[in-house]
């Protein structure tokens, strides 16, 4: 499989929703149909150079594969993050007509239990947006499959997507259950108020949502969020292997100040990449021989070796930078992405990928 690129699409349409937050639909070429087929979960990544920057940022596809199929258009929710360059300059100035570097789909956040008659998904703020498109294309692939959705919130006007997820209730009214969790809006029912945290899912599950009915679970949220609820989860019996996960950002890059976050996301090495390692980089079915220290990561070498990688967060969240170990052996110091048998099989986050060998050979050809 070649290494996934950028392609220009054009901006079919910009909606406003909740607390400032657009959807931005994109217009799919015919010839590059295929090449933007998605699973439900996955995202896209973006390129946008902004004050001199080569900015890159990934965000979840919201639509359904049923959509796509008879319009080619993709959508994706983009809310404006304090310090976030793209997402501030998406919701002011991204208008229809424009056009943006796109690259394919993407993305582990993906149902890998075909005949799940239960799903059920937590999210809080932006973390809906992968989870909307699981849970639309859920209903409308599946005709006897039930979906219950635990949504957190500040209070209800900062419900992104609310009236697509009011649409589908509508439509799937004896399939689709919406649990709203408001943090600073008072409910009839004390269990809807507050954060979805240990407590909430435990009042969850012993009251709307026992843990045996659950045949697939999907978490998307910040990160104490999803590993409270996940833990949580796991100890009500829940198996492991049928909770997904998905991180928008890593808790070293939320604790770092604005500047810091955008530097370590945007910018290369700018070390020359010298040193007692033999590195080999496989792209595009070329070879390119470079040397680094044992400190320091494979992606950024190779970026400041002027070689155009796929890659985004930089922060072993998006996996976007994956690349195959052919020869040697690294160490990785963060992965929230790859699987036990994607590992096994020696695919490794090269933006995380120290070498622990004197050569080492990584292509990013094979996918």
């Amino acid at each position: 499989m070649s290494t996934p690129r950028f392609h220009d699409l054009t901006v079919a349409r910009v909606n406003p929703e909740a607390a400032g937050a657009v959807a931005i639909t994109f217009a799919v070429p015919e010839e590059l149909q295929d090449s933007f087929q998605f699973e439900p979960g996955q995202f896209l990544t973006l390129r946008k150079t902004l004050n001199g920057e080569d900015i890159r940022r990934n965000y979840s596809i919201c639509s359904t594969r049923k959509h796509y199929t008879a319009a080619r258009e993709l959508e994706v929710g983009i809310r404006p993050m304090e310090g976030g360059i793209f997402s501030n300059w998406a919701a002011s100035e991204l208008k229809a007509g424009d056009t943006l570097s796109v690259m394919p789909p993407d993305g582990r956040f993906v149902s890998k239990q075909p005949r799940a008659l239960h799903r059920v998904g937590f999210a809080a703020g932006s973390g809906i947006t992968p989870i909307l498109s699981i849970v639309a294309s859920t209903m409308e692939e599946h005709p006897t499959a039930k979906f219950t959705l635990v949504y957190g919130n500040r209070r209800m006007s900062s419900v992104m997507f609310n009236e697509a997820l009011q649409d589908l209730k509508d439509k799937y009214k004896n399939r689709l259950t919406l649990i709203h969790i408001l943090s600073r809006q008072a409910q009839e029912v004390p269990l809807l108020e507050g954060r979805i945290d240990a407590a909430k899912v435990q009042q969850l599950l012993s009251t709307l949502l026992p843990a045996a009915s659950m045949d697939e679970v999907f978490i998307c949220g910040p990160e104490e969020m999803i590993e409270v609820t996940e833990a949580t989860l796991k100890q009500a019996g829940v198996p492991a292997d049928r909770i997904r996960t998905e991180r928008f950002t890593s808790p070293r890059l939320e604790e770092m100040s604005s500047e810091a976050r955008r530097a370590a996301i945007a910018q290369p090495d700018r070390e020359a990449p010298v040193g007692q390692v033999q590195l080999t980089v496989l792209i595009d079915g070329k070879s390119h021989e470079l040397s680094m220290r044992s400190d320091q990561h494979v992606l950024d070498v190779a970026l400041s070796a002027g070689l155009d990688l796929p890659y985004s967060c930089k922060a072993g969240v998006c996996c976007t930078c994956r690349a195959k170990v052919m020869e040697g052996n690294v160490v990785m110091d963060k992965n929230f992405t790859l699987e036990q048998d994607e590992m096994s099989q020696g695919f490794v986050l090269s933006c995380q990928a120290r070498p622990t060998t004197g050569k080492l050979v990584v292509s990013y050809d094979e996918r």
